[in-house]
């Protein structure tokens, strides 16, 4: 999750945007010292005095990175039989992980989030912008979005309806912790999904 912008703090109790505890992945009453290493890191101070609430505002134990993403494109995939559809999907789920679902060809995953924890992407958004199709008649692909909150799952799907021997769109992914992308804090330019006839 991500700490309150303002108001109480605490180390210990159980509502998640108010326990330095809970954000760190704690039971909310463990016992911890403001001046541990776990607590420095979190509120970006590391030396010198900490302050309990300033200090942690707006903070998360959450690394965000499409890096996996990028290691795994491009996306390709077969049809299952000849003159059958093939569709290639990459979606993104609101507990941090993604996957990429390759058809007849299998399926390929990772994660966005780390930790992925159930819930954490109602804390982000994610705009997909598609800047390259290639595919004929009857052949789609997601087209660009806008900024869509995570809190459910997201993604796109290129579709080739067995006809051309290829179908395939790039994208740019990015991740932002605002609704209106003014913070974006992940970026992954020409992830490629391509959707192939049987045998390609």
């Amino acid at each position: 999750m991500t700490l309150a912008a303002n108001g109480a703090m605490s180390v210990g109790g159980n509502t998640f945007t108010r326990s330095i505890n809970l954000e760190l992945g704690r039971a909310f009453n463990t016992q911890g010292a403001l001046g541990s290493a776990a607590f420095r890191t979190l509120a970006g101070v590391p030396s010198g005095a900490i302050r309990l609430g300033a200090d942690f505002y707006g903070k998360s134990n959450v690394s965000i990175s499409l890096a996996t993403i990028e290691s795994g494109e491009p996306f390709e995939g077969n049809a299952a039989a000849p003159g059958e559809p093939c569709e290639i999907s990459l979606d993104f789920a609101s507990d941090g992980t993604w996957l990429a679902t390759l058809d007849a060809t299998g399926s390929t995953s990772g994660n966005w989030a780390t930790p992925t924890t159930a819930g954490v992407g109602s804390n982000y958004y994610i705009r997909f912008t598609r800047t390259f199709f290639s595919g004929g008649f009857g052949n789609s692909a997601t087209a660009t979005t806008g900024w869509l909150q995570l809190n459910t799952t997201r993604g796109v799907l290129v579709f080739n309806s067995g006809v051309d021997s290829s179908v395939s769109a790039d994208y740019t992914i990015e991740i932002a912790t605002d609704s209106g992308g003014s913070n974006i804090i992940a970026t992954a330019s020409l992830i490629t999904l391509v959707a192939l006839l049987f045998g390609i």
